[in-house]
């Protein structure tokens, strides 16, 4: 009886971990529910001189599943150099698992004497 209780908890075990580590369609793990970072570059806020070309830094993307994700950042920016003002850079990244991340970043429009 204690080599069949023996077995049974072994096969438990490995049925357990074949279920954690099930992957889907995909590729990607069930398991991943860790959004993805975004770091920014270049300083937060940034200031430019009014009627001034803007360029963004940009940003990286990493996951802790999927790795170096960067090239799949989705930037959504409304900065408008010729008006006064604090616009929004929008940083949107997702992994494989479908977990998203947003970063924002203040860009403000300004006169400098």
């Amino acid at each position: 009886m204690l080599n069949f209780l023996r077995i049974f908890g072994i096969i438990l075990l490995i049925l357990i971990a074949f279920t954690y580590c099930k992957k889907d369609d995909n590729g990607s793990s069930t398991n991943d529910h860790i959004k993805p970072v975004i770091t920014m570059l270049g300083p937060d806020p940034i200031y430019s001189q009014k009627d001034s070309v803007y360029i963004d830094p940009g940003a990286t993307a990493y996951d802790d599943v999927d790795g170096d994700i960067t090239s799949n950042i989705v930037v959504t920016n409304n900065v408008n150099v010729n008006v006064v003002g604090d616009y929004f850079v929008n940083y949107r990244v997702g992994d494989i698992a479908g977990n998203i991340a947003d970063t924002l970043r203040v860009v403000k429009i300004k006169v400098f004497k």
